[in-house]
């Protein structure tokens, strides 16, 4: 029957984490490259020969502004193959950006469930296999919110997200566990053999 339980509570403690995650890609879009940058590796149909094209020089003045806007100098081609125009790609840079904030809503999400499943998991009074799996759950669900947005954040932020949900950590094992627990569970073990 114990080995049913810890079943259960690690299915709850899964699902849940998959819930928080599978419902912030269904209110938001997961950004794709496609929807910010053409295809990196396509060219036109036809490149002419540079002796059949008009001279265009490569803009060397425009380079450190389009660098500034975290983009970079993209050739365009007409119907004949040749190079056209000289424009500033910023896509790569949208796209980081977009990606960025849908991991932020990812973190807020996890942080939200996380701590709310942490807190039903150590006040339910109910079953104790269901408030393990809320519990655990909880924590995976902050853990994984956690690491998934961990790069995006400042090298600041991130010690004092550390320190927090260490904290969590340890609020949550003296709250379950107690010092006392540790005693308990000596004297039972001493009992049982």
């Amino acid at each position: 029957m114990e080995f049913k339980k810890v079943l259960v509570t690690i299915a709850i403690a899964v699902l849940f984490t998959l819930f928080v995650i599978t419902l912030v890609h269904a209110l938001y879009k997961n950004p794709k490259y496609e929807d910010f940058c053409n295809n990196p590796y396509s060219y036109p149909l036809k490149i002419a020969p540079e002796d059949q094209c008009p001279n265009i020089s490569f803009p060397q003045n425009e380079t450190a502004q389009c660098t500034a806007q975290r983009g970079y100098l993209e050739a365009r081609y007409d119907a004949d193959g040749c190079v056209s125009s000289y424009e500033c790609n910023t896509c790569q840079n949208l796209y980081e950006n977009a990606r960025a904030e849908f991991f932020l809503y990812i973190f807020i999400y996890a942080a939200i469930f996380g701590i709310a499943g942490i807190i039903f998991g150590l006040y339910y009074k109910g079953s104790d296999w269901l408030s393990s799996g809320f519990l655990f759950g909880g924590l995976i669900t902050l853990f994984t919110g956690t690491i998934i947005y961990f790069s995006e954040l400042n090298r600041l932020a991130k010690p004092i997200v550390m320190v927090i949900e260490l904290a969590i950590v340890i609020f949550v094992a003296l709250k379950k566990f107690g010092d006392n627990g540790t005693a308990k569970n000596v004297e039972r073990m001493k009992k049982g053999k």
